[in-house]
This record gives C-alpha cells, sequence and structure tokens, in this order.
C-alpha cells in the first residue's frame, strides 16, 4: 500500500467516525507520511545533483588533460579561445545589428503605409462631408420649397 492509498485510508477512516486515532494523531500521521515523501525526494534530487557535479568535474579534468597534452602555454591557449570567443560575439553582435535594421526598416514601412492610409481616410471623411453638405443642401432646398408650396396653397 503506498503512502497515498495509507493517508487516504486514515483520512476516510477518520470521516466516518471508524477511527481509534484522534484527529490531532491522525493529523501528526499524514505529516509523518508527507515528511517522508520529502525527504526521499530531497535524497533522489541530492544523488542527481552529484551526479551532475561529478559528471561536470569530469569533464573539466579531461578539459584540462587535452590542454596539458600540447606544448603550447596555458595563457597561449586562453587569449587564444578568448579571442575566438571574441570574434563569435562581434559576429553575434554584427547579427543582432543587421537584424535590429532590418526590423526599423520594416517598423518605418509600416509607418509610411500606415500614414498614407491615414491621409486616404482623411480625404474619404472631407468627401463624405462634402457629399453630406449637399445632400443636406439638397434637403433644405426640397423643404423650402415645400414650405413655399403649403404656403401658396393655404393663402
Amino acid at each position: 500500500m503506498t503512502d497515498s492509498e495509507t493517508k487516504q485510508k486514515y483520512i476516510n477512516r477518520a470521516k466516518s467516525g471508524q477511527s481509534d486515532l484522534s484527529d490531532l494523531a491522525l493529523k501528526q500521521m499524514v505529516v509523518g507520511l508527507e515528511h517522508e515523501y520529502l525527504d526521499r525526494n530531497r535524497d533522489s534530487l541530492d544523488r542527481k545533483i552529484s551526479q551532475i557535479r561529478h559528471q561536470i568535474e569530469d569533464e573539466e579534468y579531461s578539459e584540462q588533460a587535452q590542454v596539458e597534452v600540447f606544448p603550447t602555454s596555458r595563457s597561449t591557449i586562453d587569449k587564444t579561445q578568448t579571442n575566438e570567443s571574441l570574434q563569435y560575439r562581434l559576429q553575434d553582435l554584427n547579427y543582432q545589428i543587421e537584424r535590429a535594421e532590418q526590423n526599423l526598416e520594416q517598423q518605418f514601412q509600416t509607418i509610411n503605409e500606415l500614414i498614407k492610409q491615414n491621409q486616404d481616410f482623411k480625404q474619404q471623411i472631407i468627401i463624405e462631408k462634402s457629399f453630406d453638405k449637399k445632400y443636406q443642401s439638397n434637403i433644405d432646398i426640397d423643404n423650402r420649397v415645400s414650405n413655399l408650396l403649403e404656403r401658396l396653397i393655404f393663402e
């Protein structure tokens, strides 16, 4: 029976009133089971961490052994590695700059397109307002004519 099954068994007994244990004893048992579970997990994690540390140490040792095989000095190797890493970093930065320039160019194009759309939209609004004014003017003229006709008819 697993810890969770045991815990559930005691909880069910306590809920049904069949338990000989008091609530405090039941809680202590559940907490104890949880602590055991956590301790086992902690031990497992400690073992994994230890394995990873040993792997890292083994890799470092093998790298040191490879470096010692070559007749060059450690400082020459460090300088070479530093130069290579700086060159890679410079290439990476140049690439990032190129990408940023491309992104800026795309953003400028998008902004220009939005400006053009905004201008087109403004022109459309002006045309619609002009049409609305003409339409309103026609309505006003129609209203005046009908008012005049009504006056003529009633007079």
